[in-house]
């Protein structure tokens, strides 16, 4: 099978997607504005080099439609059996107007949840685009149900979580030490609430002086965040990693006794999902895909976003109690191999695949 997927390259999502279906003899070619090397896999990069056109609206709009036809005949060349687009107000937007069917849409979040929520003309581009696919796929429940808000009537959305490699993300034995260590691994942007968690462990630390905080990850806000933690009082236990490659990150989830997810919005929650494969009780805010991930009392405990006390609450019960440690992360663990294998996950959007192929030669 000849699949091409209008896709970020150099996102680890569509990189893991596109070596499954690589590894599993499929002809895998992703189109993609930002080039980055898949291994298996042909990448064709996008490079429109913008002619005198003025940057005024007029322009960008002509250097927008100069791109759609660049592409259009890109996959016109690549032949598909079938087109999948990630990302539905970008890349599901000229999937559309490549006209070539079985058409996959693949919803990711913020292309449901941000712009289309607050924009018309973003949502009426969600609409046009979704209402061209022949298939829907979403990454978690309420992400699905987002999706199908905007969807034609009567087209159904289907949920299939991005999934976890259960064989690289698995329990590890912790380094014989006093030190529990709280960590967290996301971008350091506001959207994930990483000042929340650092406030909470403040006084987690005040209280409880053998621990010590992990951050895994890097962005805009590192240097606010460090001058946050200095503030503190806490900055000798805070370590900022910075990013990392994702193929590394069960070295440093290895370290960790405890998880934090503090973010103010989350589609899913893929760390959250990884952390609990490697056996880690996680404290996640209660907001989009997390309560699907987070099992309150069970995995984990869920806060209220935003609410640094509540964390440190959760935080210090758990420090105190190494055998809830040990329970919780033992039901995280069965919990994701239940749902969010990723050989299985992977396995549902293949199928998928065979079965638009199928309807379509049975026409």
């Amino acid at each position: 099978m000849r699949i091409c997927l209008l896709a970020n390259a150099a996102s680890v999502h569509t990189q893991r997607w596109a070596e499954h279906f690589a590894e599993n003899g499929h002809d895998v070619h992703v189109v993609s504005v930002r080039d980055a090397k898949i291994r298996g896999v042909k990448v064709h990069p996008v490079t429109i080099k913008r002619g005198i056109e003025p940057i005024s609206p007029a322009g960008i709009l002509l250097s927008y439609a100069k791109m759609l036809l660049h592409i259009k005949r890109m996959v016109k060349d690549i032949d598909p059996d079938i087109l999948h687009a990630h990302y539905v107000t970008t890349n599901g937007l000229i999937g559309a107007f490549a006209g070539l069917h079985p058409y996959i849409v693949s919803t990711w979040g913020s292309d449901i949840f941000d712009p289309p929520s607050t924009s018309i003309i973003f949502k009426k581009m969600a609409k046009f685009a979704l209402s061209r696919a022949d298939a829907i796929t979403a990454t978690s429940k309420i992400l699905t149900a987002g999706t199908q808000e905007l969807a034609p009537q009567g087209k159904y959305v289907q949920t299939i979580p991005f999934g976890v490699d259960l064989s690289k993300f698995t329990p590890a034995m912790k380094p014989h030490s006093n030190k529990i260590t709280i960590g967290c691994a996301k971008t350091l942007v506001t959207l994930y609430g990483i000042e929340y968690l650092i406030k909470a462990f403040a006084s987690v630390h005040k209280k409880l002086p053998q621990t010590n905080l992990l951050i895994v990850g890097g962005g805009p806000l590192h240097n606010c965040l460090k001058k946050l933690a200095d503030s503190l009082s806490i900055g000798d236990s805070v370590d900022f990693v910075g990013p990392v490659p994702h193929d590394q990150m069960p070295l440093y989830l290895a370290k960790m006794h405890i998880f934090v997810v503090p973010s103010l919005s989350e589609a899913w929650g893929r760390a959250a999902a990884e952390a609990s494969a490697m056996e880690l009780p996680v404290v996640a805010s209660a907001v989009g895909g997390l309560p699907e991930v987070v099992t309150d009392g069970v995995t984990g405990f869920l806060v209220a976003p935003r609410d640094d006390e509540a964390i440190a609450q959760k935080l210090i019960q758990l420090v105190e109690n190494p055998a809830l440690r040990s329970s919780m992360g033992a039901m995280g663990r069965k919990f994701a191999m239940d749902n969010y294998d990723w050989n299985a996950n992977a396995s549902m959007m293949e199928k998928l695949y065979y079965n638009l192929l199928a309807h379509r030669e049975d026409r």
